[in-house]
């Protein structure tokens, strides 16, 4: 008991006049500057080095300053890819003026190209301007997806109605390929495996194959049945005799 009590560390004397602080004070860290930024976050491979890029090129510092505007990182995904995915339309522009190829595919996912990422994440700013400045306005990758595909995925209805009025119908109706049980699988199945009803309507009054099957022989609807989403297969139901 005595040795217990020799351990224990007197407590701090505090001023009769001076309040306790409620917060500890913490002091300000310097922030790097954009070259020190630049190589912290590439060391580390985050999507930080992307950012930090970004903001450098919206000053000029980037463009101006560095050989190789646009540099892949190791899973081959570009600054251009990200300012697209996060829908920075001022970044975007500014690559895509300095850029011959305006929209490259990544050696990831899937090997999608920044119209891949802006359709699925939505942006419909960015999406606008792709249709205004590509040629080829729904690319393939290598397993035939598409950025209508991800929109309808996703359930993004503006951009498909976008989509459908710059688009040739079919050139929409793509099939997806070397996808195991996703292989054949269109839109539509995206749609009304998903519950985007909305979309699911939108696309049944554009496009051509209403009931489209994929490679196992299943359409839109009996993949809604499957996911338990009632209204999009009690609309495929009794709207099934009108469209064929």
């Amino acid at each position: 008991f005595f040795a217990h009590e020799k351990l224990k560390k007197p407590p701090k004397k505090v001023a009769q006049n001076q309040p306790r602080p409620l917060f500890p004070t913490v002091q300000p860290r310097p922030r790097p500057t954009a070259q020190i930024r630049f190589s912290i976050s590439w060391n580390f491979g985050t999507r930080q080095v992307f950012s930090y890029l970004c903001y450098a090129a919206i000053c000029g510092l980037f463009v101006n300053n560095l050989p190789d505007i646009n540099p892949e990182y190791l899973i081959g995904v570009t600054p251009y890819h990200f300012a697209a995915m996060n829908g920075h339309v001022a970044i975007w522009e500014l690559f895509l003026n300095h850029l011959e190829d305006k929209n490259p595919a990544s050696q990831v996912d899937k090997a999608f190209t920044p119209f891949h990422y802006a359709a699925q994440n939505g942006h419909f700013e960015t999406c606008q301007l792709f249709l205004e400045k590509l040629e080829n306005k729904n690319p393939t990758c290598q397993y035939g997806i598409t950025p209508f595909y991800l929109a309808s995925e996703k359930g993004h209805f503006e951009i498909c109605r976008l989509m459908i009025d710059n688009i040739h119908s079919k050139n929409l109706e793509t099939k997806l390929k070397n996808m195991g049980s996703l292989s054949g699988r269109t839109s539509l199945h995206a749609a009304a495996e998903n519950g985007h009803l909305k979309v699911y309507k939108l696309l049944l009054e554009n496009l051509k194959n209403k009931t489209p099957e994929d490679d196992y022989g299943k359409t839109p609807f009996d993949l809604a049945k499957e996911s338990g989403h009632s209204l999009i297969s009690e609309f495929s139901f009794n709207g099934i005799d009108i469209w064929i």
